[in-house]
């Protein structure tokens, strides 16, 4: 939406402070929420709220980094138990097993990712 238009509105001293607490209080610009308020939207609906902590969103990174390794590490003994197999050694129950594992590490790190990519949507990049 390009804003193209201008008004003026005159208002108290006063009357622009309680604007301008209620902006910081919902995180907006003034203008903004006085764009909100006069075309009757509820902002209290529109705008979450939200403070991320980006110490936990660092985390996440650094959780998502090691799930990677381990599922490295995982796919690496399933391949070597599959070769373990064809040479005879019956390992079927630990490859099942390693690949069930596998696909919970897959899981969990595209989890984190989508949580990653939801904090980065709503707080902007950090």
């Amino acid at each position: 939406m390009s804003l193209d238009a201008i008004i003026t509105i005159r208002l108290s001293n006063e009357e622009k402070e309680i604007l301008q607490q209620k902006a910081d209080a919902l995180g907006l610009k003034l203008n903004k929420l006085a764009r909100l308020k006069l075309i009757n939207v509820d902002v209290a609906k529109t705008n979450k709220i939200v403070s991320v902590n980006w110490e936990y969103y660092e985390q996440l990174g650094k959780i998502n980094f090691q799930l990677g390794k381990i599922g490295t590490n995982i796919n690496q003994l399933a391949h070597n138990a599959n070769l373990s197999m064809q040479m005879g050694s019956p390992m079927q129950p630990e490859i099942i097993k390693l690949n069930e594992m596998s696909a919970v590490i897959k899981e969990a790190r595209s989890l984190i990712n989508d949580a990653c990519s939801h904090i980065k949507s709503i707080e902007g990049t950090h």
